[in-house]
């Protein structure tokens, strides 16, 4: 574990018990995951608020109020991804 927090560029941050560490490869990592899922989110939202303003006939106020909550979930799902994603992508066991 030593010979990693002695490479230049490497921050090691210490949480609890675990230290993690992090470079610019484990936040690009963590990055690439993020956008990677977030891909699948947006177009699976993007086809339910699509579908369901069809289903229900809906004009374009409640399609736009519709869009905005599936968006806001989305975000809200983003900072989950990414958090979960660099939990692991840090992770000393990972590295």
């Amino acid at each position: 574990m030593e010979p990693l927090l002695s490479q230049p560029g490497t921050i090691a941050a210490k949480t609890g018990e675990v230290q993690r560490i992090v470079t610019f490869y484990t936040v690009l990592g963590a990055i690439s995951v993020t956008l990677f899922v977030m891909t699948e989110i947006v177009a699976t939202s993007t086809i339910t608020v699509w579908a369901v303003a069809g289903y229900f006939h809906l004009s374009k106020i409640p399609t736009v109020i519709l869009a905005v909550i599936a968006t806001l979930l989305c975000l809200w799902v983003l900072g989950i991804v990414f958090k979960l994603a660099m939990n692991a992508e840090t992770d000393p066991e990972n590295n």
